[in-house]
């Protein structure tokens, strides 16, 4: 048995490429940015929540010292399968461009399988919740 994706969404989805990115040896993280592989496009189940009872998490505010900041947060429900034809096994850190046709600028932040089925003999769906990492930034989409 196989899930079906209710709403489905063609996601444009950045994988970060780890290989092709340098590191500063003392401080752990990347010099610059991040490098990505070519980009492709899923479809995907979309959800704007930051929990399955609370209110919808596109535009979220949260009050700074500064000021109020928007924040974006949920996740895209993906098939196993259709990863897997792409070639991508979903990371944290990879960039999900586009939802739909919305512009996005929101990264992997934790990954959950759901979806077990025994047909199957593992997980079945991916549930990727992504982030913005810049809820100031007015410059949003692909670079």
């Amino acid at each position: 048995m196989l899930p079906h994706l209710l709403h489905k969404t063609p996601c444009r989805i950045e994988p970060v490429d780890l290989d092709a990115t340098s590191y500063d040896p003392e401080a752990r993280e990347e010099i610059d940015n991040m490098a990505r592989k070519p980009a492709f496009t899923i479809s995907a189940q979309c959800e704007y929540r930051r929990g399955m009872q609370s209110r919808t998490g596109s535009d979220l505010q949260s009050v700074m010292p500064g000021g109020t900041n928007l924040e974006e947060f949920g996740y895209i429900l993906v098939r196993v399968r259709d990863c897997t034809s792409k070639g991508w096994t979903p990371a944290v850190g990879d960039r999900v461009a586009k939802m739909g046709h919305r512009l996005t600028d929101c990264y992997i932040i934790a990954i959950q399988p759901i979806g077990h089925y025994a047909d199957q003999q593992g997980a079945t769906l991916l549930r990727c919740y992504v982030q913005d990492r810049t809820p100031t930034s007015v410059a949003k989409g692909p670079r």
